[in-house]
């Protein structure tokens, strides 16, 4: 987003007016107000992907021809990419599974295989069951670097793959893996239903895409997957820090849903993954949380909803240059949507986030992205909050009954946040943000508010006076009262705060 399109033209200044007394008094010197007479609005971005080619004949297109290969079972300590399943405390816990002092995996080391190829060549009904339309994994899996593993079903009788959680299954994928027309799920034996979710640290099967692996997900549903072990948490792309060279993962999932799972979708430096037009629904922890430096995700026509524990989408520490577009999030127990820890050069756009339990949108120490054309409604605290970020776009926002501010904005000292590594994440107490267009009203406690600012632009708002305080903050209220005048008559006000 180029700072140009942003321009403002300033033509007035505005001596600041008389205080009021009260807790609304600042001193006059400590910012200046502009008034805006011709507002420059911002455009839309241009560069919005194209979702049109993510689409179940391109992933068609993808899948290679089938052939044979290599299949074994091995001691999971002769796999080198299981590093982290084999130790001490985690190869103890398989140990315990398979009740066996060596567990081990299945190993597709080449080759194109389907399920029954693969039931076929394994010819081991303690690795892989075949029970009625279903095949039951009772073995972790790794599918290799030249392997590649082939779920499909038929659009009105999906193949169902198995994952037993008494077995200790799990799926890594480090090749290629294609899950269509497919319900993927663990199982629980004992009591013949899914895996339920206990808490954090029980074990339940998991899908996990390493460097250079391709994964793609149409049509398909998985449920009760995954837990608080690291990668271990439902359906993730992460990549292994100890694998230099390899492209980091990538892949589509689209029109799939996804129920109960620790986390429904997790990225660890992660490239190019699409999520397009799936449901997140009744996940534990978050619906879908990309993370660590990944980069140029899709986001786009989703719901995500009921999460349990906190948000629907979340991104954070470093992810950029990504979009979320058009999803529905809502009924969260934490926040719509979030933008977290340095995430930037994002676009956040059209989408709705209602009655949520935290805020509709919120970006934290996260600069340089564009906020525009979303609906954000009935959220349980302020609409849309913001902290320690600069060159912020809000635009054209539609933000309305709200049970805190319709916008909360400011700085904030963080540095006593309790665990928070602040090598790995460094902030700025700065706040810089324009807020250009869209209706900003009914909200409970005010419409707006801005707190320890060091620039706020509002240009054009449609900002009625129905609210007991449409506009609050760091300045007087004489200022205050300029400000809203300004804005009833189309124009707009910078307010700068001298540092």
């Amino acid at each position: 987003m180029k700072k140009s399109i942003f321009t403002l033209i300033l033509l007035a200044i505005i001596p600041c007016g008389s205080f009021a007394q009260g807790k609304e008094d600042r001193n006059a010197e400590s910012y200046t107000i502009k008034e805006v007479v011709q507002p420059l609005m911002p455009a839309a971005p241009a560069n919005l992907p194209d979702l049109s080619v993510y689409t179940l004949q391109n992933i068609e297109k993808l899948l290679p021809e089938k052939k044979t290969g290599a299949v074994s079972v091995v001691p999971m300590t002769q796999i080198p990419a299981f590093w982290k399943f084999t130790a001490p405390d985690i190869l103890k816990l398989h140990q315990k599974f398979q009740n066996n002092r060596t567990p081990q995996a299945l190993y597709i080391r080449s080759g194109v295989y389907d399920l029954p190829q693969l039931m076929q060549a394994v010819a081991d009904k303690n690795v892989l069951l075949k029970l009625g339309n279903a095949y039951i994994l009772r073995k972790p899996l790794y599918i290799g670097k030249e392997a590649t593993l082939v779920i499909r079903g038929k659009p009105k009788e999906k193949i169902r793959f198995v994952l037993s959680a008494e077995d200790g299954a799990f799926m890594l994928n480090a090749g290629k893996f294609f899950a269509i027309d497919s319900a993927v799920f663990s199982w629980d034996r004992k009591t013949n239903a899914y895996t339920p979710y206990k808490n954090p640290s029980t074990f339940r099967p998991f899908l996990l895409s390493s460097n250079g692996s391709e994964t793609y997900i149409a049509y398909s549903s998985f449920k009760n997957l995954g837990y608080e072990e690291a990668k271990s948490y439902g359906v993730s792309f992460s990549t292994d820090t100890r694998e230099a060279g390899l492209p980091r993962p990538k892949g589509w999932i689209i029109n799939s849903r996804f129920k109960g799972l620790y986390y429904g979708l997790y990225t660890f430096e992660a490239d190019d993954v699409a999520l397009i037009g799936n449901v997140y629904t009744d996940n534990i922890i978050y619906a879908i949380d990309p993370h660590d430096r990944s980069r140029r995700l899709i986001i786009a026509y989703n719901e995500t909803y009921n999460t349990k524990v906190k948000h629907g989408i979340i991104i954070s520490r470093g992810v950029s240059d990504s979009f979320i577009l058009n999803n529905k999030s809502y009924n969260n127990t934490g926040s719509g949507i979030m933008l977290d820890r340095d995430s930037k050069n994002n676009v956040v756009l059209d989408n709705v986030s209602y009655n949520n339990g935290n805020y509709g949108i919120a970006l934290f120490e996260s600069s340089g992205n564009y906020i525009g054309g979303n609906s954000v409604i009935g959220n349980q605290k302020d609409g849309v909050r913001i902290r320690n970020s600069t060159d912020v776009i809000l635009h054209d926002n539609s933000i309305l009954n709200n049970a805190g501010a319709g916008i909360l904005v400011g700085s904030a000292n963080i540095s006593d946040a309790k665990g928070r590594d602040f090598k790995r994440d460094p902030y700025t107490a700065k706040t810089e943000i324009q807020v250009f267009g869209g209706v900003i009203d009914l909200n409970y406690k005010e419409n707006i508010r801005f707190e320890d600012m060091n620039a706020l632009s509002l240009i054009g708002i449609e900002l009625p006076l129905t609210s007991r305080n449409p506009l609050r903050g760091d300045i007087s209220l004489s200022d205050t009262k300029l400000i809203l005048q300004l804005l009833k008559d189309k124009r707009g006000a910078q307010i700068n705060w001298k540092k």
